[in-house]
């Protein structure tokens, strides 16, 4: 049991969903074009996704190892 990793972990993975909240506040406030706004939600599901995929898999490696 690391618990760097775990820790790390558990930051990625709250950092994840804390943007992925933030976003859903600020999206409906912006005075963008629907393309500009469709391809800001795709990349913040992308960023969100590497976050909490990054996140689980540090934490997994330090619950373990």
């Amino acid at each position: 049991m690391d618990a760097d990793l775990i820790g790390l972990g558990i930051l990625a993975l709250a950092g994840g969903l804390a943007f992925e909240f933030a976003a859903r506040y600020v999206y409906p406030h912006l005075d963008a074009p629907e393309e500009s706004l469709s391809s800001l939600r795709f990349l913040t599901t992308l960023i969100v996704g590497i976050l909490l995929v990054l996140g689980l898999g540090l934490f997994l490696l330090g619950v373990f190892s």
